[in-house]
């Protein structure tokens, strides 16, 4: 299972705002140390913009995730660009972005599976990646 969690920063406080949850998926990743799998997943922070990324990696290592790749989400402006990390090129008019924010995306592994709650009223279960990916940037 892979779980896709939307976590806002303000205020010194991290809040999530909600998990999506593909159970079609399957863990692939290894620890180094053992070779046995481990769980990875994936987040989204929403952090003002007058902070740098560093209040994701600092949320990282006090939850003790090991990551294997972040970067910054930005919105392509007039169609311009085609790089990787340039979202929202093909929804002309749409912003996911609330006004004075960043958007910084993490994969990360943990040793311990995590104990996931779900929360009916806000968590949403989709099972296609691609919609999993669509709908996490438009939540």
């Amino acid at each position: 299972m892979k779980v896709h969690s939307l976590m806002l920063f303000e205020n010194g406080t991290y809040t999530e705002i909600s998990k999506e949850f593909d159970l079609s998926a399957h863990n692939w990743v290894r620890s180094p140390e053992t070779h046995h799998l481990v769980e990875d997943n994936y987040m989204t922070f929403f952090y003002p913009e007058h902070l740098d990324k560093e209040v994701v990696y600092d949320y990282a290592q006090a939850h003790r995730m090991h990551l294997i790749e972040g970067w910054e989400l930005i919105q392509a402006k007039g169609g311009e660009g085609t790089d990787e990390k340039a979202f929202f090129q093909g929804f002309p008019g749409t912003s996911p972005f609330p006004e004075g924010y960043k958007m910084y995306h993490i994969h990360y592994w943990t040793e311990q599976p995590t104990h996931w709650e779900l929360n009916p009223e806000a968590d949403l279960f989709v099972f296609n990646s691609q919609k999993i990916q669509t709908m996490v940037l438009f939540n």
